[in-house]
């Protein structure tokens, strides 16, 4: 089973009527939207290549998503060739919720607006951009793009 398809099936389990999934090229056309406003051109995948961006090594940071997202929020996940899947959820709970019971992938949040972006990635990495890398910076363990490399 692909990778996209066991993380759809997965995060089904867990949706009640805080989520709607997207359409796949609703997902797609998002991830491209948060590409262009805060990636640099590459194939590598957005979190590598994420510019004007902090980030926060902790194991748990996902778990501070929560703590920046207030109401609804999108969840992206970045698949492989140009795929993703996407989720609309009305208040930030029910992703925390999600997030909380799921196996653990990349994943992007963002709003509808894309005004920020937050992306938690394999490496146990909170990363911030756009109107969310101030929140983050607060932190006094938030490091610049160049100490993640």
């Amino acid at each position: 089973m692909p990778k996209t398809a066991m993380v759809r099936s997965e995060i089904a389990a867990l949706l009640n009527n805080g989520a709607v999934e997207l359409q796949r090229s609703e997902a797609v056309a998002h991830l491209g939207l948060l590409a262009a406003k805060f990636g640099v051109a590459g194939a590598r995948p957005l979190w590598e290549r994420l510019r004007d961006s902090v980030s926060l090594h902790d194991a748990d940071g996902w778990r501070l998503v929560s703590e920046y997202v207030r109401g609804a929020a999108v969840l992206v996940i970045e698949g492989s060739d140009g795929d993703a899947l996407g989720y609309r959820f009305k208040e930030s709970r029910e992703l925390t919720r999600v997030l909380e019971e799921s196996s653990g992938y990349v994943f992007y949040v963002t709003d509808a607006e894309a005004t920020y972006l937050l992306c938690f990635n394999d490496h146990d990495y909170l990363i911030a951009a756009g109107a969310a890398r101030a929140w983050l910076s607060t932190s006094p363990r938030v490091s610049l793009p160049s100490e993640r490399d």
